[in-house]
């Protein structure tokens, strides 16, 4: 979360870049990595409901607070279908969908992406078990097909994309491995270097 902060503010761009390159998948694979799935149905209806309460409702509250401080300063008239599809669509930056402008949900999109992400996670693992690095696979090739042309309600395809984080995170967790401080910020600051900032 420091992270996102720092990313988002006046910090020279090859530091910025490198941050980019890593923070959201590292915030995905360490979600993975805390979570533990559910067992039951109840269990999956349970997190359902509880994830809800924790992600959706503080993402939606913080969006209409943004969407009213950013209606009223910038004097901006966005339609009532503009402010719905904004809701539905969820993103991080506005989105332009046949010529008609999505306005954007602004820095609560990652959690609204954490909601689909870990439920559709809890559901498939419940049903499947044994093919879950398969189908974290496979779901993050789709989100990235599927990304390169075009945003899906929800950041659908966001979620899609984080699967094999979030599934390394999980696998980590059963297998009760222990990564230290110094290893693990050698190990960001080496994904980071290694992109193309």
């Amino acid at each position: 979360m420091l992270l996102v902060i720092v990313g988002h503010s006046s910090i020279p761009g090859i530091l910025r870049g490198a941050i980019y390159s890593f923070h959201m998948p590292l915030f995905f694979f360490l979600s993975g990595y805390t979570t533990k799935c559910s067992e039951t149905k109840q269990q999956i209806l349970q997190r359902i409901k509880k994830t809800a309460k924790g992600l959706l409702i503080p993402a939606y509250l913080l969006w209409a607070i943004r969407l009213i401080i950013y209606l009223i300063i910038s004097r901006v008239d966005y339609s009532l279908p503009q402010v719905l599809l904004s809701a539905i669509w969820a993103g991080g930056e506005k989105y332009t969908l046949a010529g008609f402008t999505i306005p954007a949900m602004g820095m609560t999109w990652f959690l609204v992406t954490l909601f689909i992400l870990r439920n559709t996670y809890d559901i498939l693992q419940y049903l499947t078990k044994k093919y879950m690095t398969l189908i974290s696979v496979c779901a993050t090739i789709l989100g990235i097909a599927v990304g390169f042309w075009f945003q899906l309600p929800f950041n659908l395809d966001l979620a899609l994309f984080s699967f094999t984080f979030y599934h390394c995170g999980q696998l980590l967790s059963r297998n009760a491995v222990r990564v230290s401080a110094p290893k693990f910020a050698a190990s960001a600051i080496l994904w980071g270097g290694g992109t193309d900032c």
